[in-house]
């Protein structure tokens, strides 16, 4: 069975705080007692959201939403923008590829999927004790 939540996110110098204050809120009440949520989990999903809301801000998005979706083993989050891919020669791109390093490190996949309309860029987290 799954389980989401999704959150429009407003621009601005505050936003990730604030995407990494939902996660810690949202992502516990989505993993119900059947699944053991690892206390890193929560820590992890949360510096996820702050790269992911910081390279959409560098890239001047003017929208975003953030979507968590829990399945049977994972937990998937998510930040849809209408970002324009960036040049990978100008600063933008250099200082996004930091973040995604960040993250590749500590998450079990990632990705970004772009649409005539912008990108989602994801990563899914084991829900368990062992999910690096």
């Amino acid at each position: 069975m799954e389980s989401s939540s999704t959150w429009h996110l407003a621009g601005g110098t505050g936003a990730p705080r604030r995407a990494r204050a939902w996660v810690r809120e949202t992502l516990p009440t989505i993993v119900t007692a059947q699944h053991d949520l690892a206390p890193s989990v929560i820590a992890d999903a949360a510096l996820c959201v702050s790269e992911l809301v910081t390279g959409s801000l560098l890239a001047q998005s003017t929208t975003m939403t953030l979507r968590l979706l829990r399945d049977q083993r994972s937990v998937r989050l998510s930040l849809f923008d209408d970002c324009v891919t960036a040049d990978e020669q100008d600063s933008v791109a250099r200082a996004q590829l930091l973040g995604f390093r960040m993250i590749d490190a500590i998450v079990d996949r990632w990705g970004i999927d772009v649409s005539d309309c912008g990108r989602e860029l994801w990563v899914a987290l084991r829900i368990g004790n062992g999910h690096r």
